[in-house]
């Protein structure tokens, strides 16, 4: 089977992305359709925290340790949970599921615990604010809301990085052909890759023959 992936362009520059549903078949809830980013060769797909709440996965148990992987913004961590992932052949009008283990971000304890401090602090700051007249006093409170959004949206952020497609879900083509969308070049592919059991391996020509998703 084969997948072609477009390269679009986001933010000024050419990506491999793919338009995507993730899905939780334990309760039927989707996550609104969002781009991924393919990465053939990367070990895991992954998630951003706010797609998996939105869909309801189940939060780690006390006795579970959550992983470690390293992002841009340093150490964060994560949980690996099943999941579908859904993905349209507009051409041929059909939705393809495919059952996945995905890497959940997910902040520790220590982490959720400075948030909700952070969050109990912005509530009671929102209070104080309404109760104060204008003036110095009301002016320092809105600089200490405005410095723990501030804070809460750092953390947050470290656990809303880009949807990316890994290996894993690449398992499931025997082909991945990428081409330009963008560039008016939609029907002319620049790389053909055939997965063999370690990653996609060696470049080949196009088949047109072959049933693609």
């Amino acid at each position: 089977m084969f997948c072609r992936v477009p390269y679009v362009s986001i933010g000024g520059r050419h990506r491999p992305y793919l338009e995507v549903i993730f899905n939780n078949s334990t309760n039927n809830k989707n996550s609104n359709k969002t781009f991924a980013m393919v990465d053939s060769g990367a070990d895991h797909t992954v998630i951003p925290f706010s797609i998996g709440s939105l869909i309801g996965l189940e939060p780690p148990t006390q006795t579970e340790i959550l992983q470690s992987v390293t992002g841009v913004g340093g150490n964060i961590t994560c949980i690996e949970r099943p999941c579908c992932i859904c993905l349209a052949n507009r051409k041929k009008g059909n939705v393809y599921y495919f059952k996945e283990t995905v890497t959940w971000l997910y902040p520790d304890i220590p982490t959720q615990e400075k948030l909700q401090d952070l969050l109990n602090k912005l509530k009671k700051l929102e209070e104080w604010k309404l109760q104060c007249v204008p003036g110095e006093l009301q002016n320092n409170v809105i600089e200490q809301i405005e410095e723990s959004k501030t804070q809460i949206n750092n953390i947050l952020n470290k656990f809303e990085v880009n949807v990316l497609l890994g290996r894993p879900f690449f398992d499931n083509f025997n082909y991945i052909q990428f081409f330009h969308r963008d560039r008016n070049r939609e029907d002319q592919c620049f790389l053909t890759y055939m997965v063999n059991n370690t990653k996609p391996a060696r470049i080949i020509p196009i088949d047109e023959s072959v049933y693609s998703v």
